[in-house]
């Protein structure tokens, strides 16, 4: 887990630290990376042998905190979980919106409007 000072827009900027630290092998090990809701801190997922490098940076350093968390915090929902939720929503009745919902019909509405210009 890395947790920061300041509040980010997306992992993006935790990703450019663990490149920074550890370089670019040990960016590409790193895998599922979630924003948690704080908006300050990152967890994400390491093989054993990237994560006995991580452990050993564990502490604060230039303002970013590197931890094992025991238990999983909370984590902010991924822009497209949120669409997804909603279009299931949509799904089960409750309500509906944009593409993915209601609507439809036939096309037979007004009418063809060439033959109804003439």
């Amino acid at each position: 887990m890395f947790s920061g000072e300041q509040e980010v827009r997306s992992p993006g900027y935790f990703w450019n630290i663990v490149e920074r630290l550890f370089g670019e092998e040990a960016r590409r090990s790193v895998r599922g990376m979630r924003l948690c809701s704080d908006n300050k801190s990152v967890v994400f997922d390491l093989p054993s042998n990237t994560a006995k490098q991580f452990e050993s940076s564990c502490g604060t350093s230039k303002g970013i905190t590197i931890s094992i968390p025991q238990t999983l915090p909370e984590l902010k929902p991924r822009p497209n979980e949120f669409y997804q939720r909603q279009q299931q929503q949509s799904r089960n009745g409750r309500w509906s919106f944009g593409r993915g919902g209601g609507g439809g019909g036939s096309g037979r509405g007004r009418g063809n409007w060439r033959t109804s210009r003439k």
